[in-house]
């Protein structure tokens, strides 16, 4: 069988079936698990970039979380990592219901990195969120934000989407902050605009400050330097 034509199959398996590949009904999804979701992720948004068979292939952890995000008892897994040898990286949220587990995508990029990832109270309700940030290989960066909602149909939801021009136009540092112990956290985006001109120009830094609004983080403030860099 073709590999693109095995790539299908696999598609058409994980719609049949719904989010999740995992079959791992006795414990905790694992290693085999987070390789057949974050193939399919990749086969249905990297289609041209998948050249190997997945038995060829393993999964690597960066990091991974078992919380209770939703404060129910059950624990929620959090996993971040890498199709090792074909640099597709992703963050996955794995939830038990129906008696399986089921996965989300949460972040995904090609090439590139992890830049950040925590499990993180941002609205100092008791429960946590998913803070992530993902750089592809186009110097592009993903910062989002999810809490988990086991009540609606996503199960995710989205608190905080930011995608960077990428290539060597500007460059961004998210950082989350806050003043006291039980004040709600602000995310702090730090922007560093680059001169289009290659034999020099001024480079512009901005600063912009997003604040939770109705489990949202809107923007609250945007401050530009006033002392541009000259590049020459």
């Amino acid at each position: 069988m073709k590999l693109r034509e095995l790539q299908l199959m696999l598609l058409l398996t994980v719609v049949w079936l719904g989010q999740s590949y995992a079959e791992n009904f006795d414990g905790v999804p694992e290693e085999k698990d987070f390789l057949k979701d974050a193939y399919l992720d990749a086969v249905e948004h990297f289609p041209e970039h998948i050249t190997t068979p997945i038995d060829e292939l393993h999964f690597s952890v960066y990091q991974g979380f078992s919380v209770d995000l939703d404060k129910d008892g059950v624990d929620e897994m959090i996993v971040a990592g890498d199709i090792s040898g074909e640099s597709i990286y992703v963050v996955m949220g794995y939830y038990w219901e129906n008696n399986r587990w089921h996965c989300r995508i949460l972040n995904r990029s090609l090439g590139g990195g992890i830049h950040d990832f925590r499990i993180i109270d941002v609205n100092n309700d008791g429960r946590s969120e998913i803070f992530s940030v993902l750089q592809d290989s186009q110097y592009k960066q993903y910062c989002k934000i999810y809490r988990f909602v086991p009540q609606n149909s996503d199960k995710f939801e989205s608190l905080f989407v930011y995608q960077t021009e990428g290539g060597f136009v500007s460059s961004c540092n998210f950082l989350l902050l806050k003043a006291k112990n039980n004040d709600i956290y602000k995310l702090r985006v730090d922007e560093v605009i680059y001169a289009a001109d290659e034999e020099g120009g001024d480079i512009i830094q901005r600063t912009y400050v997003y604040t939770l609004n109705n489990n949202t983080f809107v923007l609250e403030s945007r401050s530009d330097s006033n002392d541009p860099i000259r590049r020459n």
